[in-house]
């Protein structure tokens, strides 16, 4: 990965997006910790996430490389991922990186067939609505604020384009069925450009 980014300050690409199968923002870590208890039917779920303790290290490296390349190059990251039953967008920052733009952008067309809707809402209200991320003691923790986020199935569409004034537009359509029952679709443009 560290090559990888290194390559791309050379590049002339004006944002770096990065797929990772699992958001780098998604339940706290206190949740994802206290639910890996062996032998558990979630316990498999709790430790693949970017959250769980045994990963922080390993993802602090991850992030520290691509807020430096942010920071350095003024170009947006954004993380591309699923899987996870939610749709979300968040911002992420670091106080050592105050001009790096970073994202986390999350669409999943399934979601738990089996939870109720108070179940689903209890899901929603696990993911904050700003905080620090899970980290070992003594480091300064990174930190999300959710812009947006969308409980049921949903997909997402990132637009990218330049402007007549030759910025760059990047915009997030995050679509989902509104659980009325009906069908009915709603969308939500998250645009990245407005977020402070």
């Amino acid at each position: 990965m560290t090559h990888w980014i290194s390559r791309q300050y050379q590049g002339d690409s004006r944002v770096l997006f990065i797929v990772s199968p699992t958001p780098v923002v998604h339940l706290n870590s206190f949740i994802i910790n206290q639910f890996d208890i062996p032998y558990m039917m979630v316990t498999d779920d709790m430790r693949d996430n970017w959250e769980h303790e045994a990963h922080w290290e390993e993802r602090n490296k991850l992030l520290g490389t691509v807020f430096q390349f942010s920071q350095e190059t003024q170009r947006p990251v954004i993380f591309l991922s699923g899987d996870v039953h939610l749709g979300a967008a968040f911002k992420v920052s670091h106080p050592d990186f105050p001009a790096a733009r970073v994202f986390q952008l999350t669409s999943s067309p399934i979601t738990h067939a089996t939870i109720n809707k108070f179940a689903r809402r209890i899901l929603e209200m696990l993911v904050k609505e700003r905080g620090n991320l899970g980290t070992l003691p003594g480091n300064v923790p990174y930190q999300f604020q959710k812009l947006y986020l969308c409980r049921r199935n949903n997909f997402g569409i990132v637009r990218v384009k330049e402007t007549d004034e030759g910025e760059l537009s990047i915009k997030y359509d995050l679509f989902g069925a509104t659980g009325r029952g009906d069908g009915t679709i709603e969308k939500k443009q998250i645009d990245l450009n407005q977020i402070p």
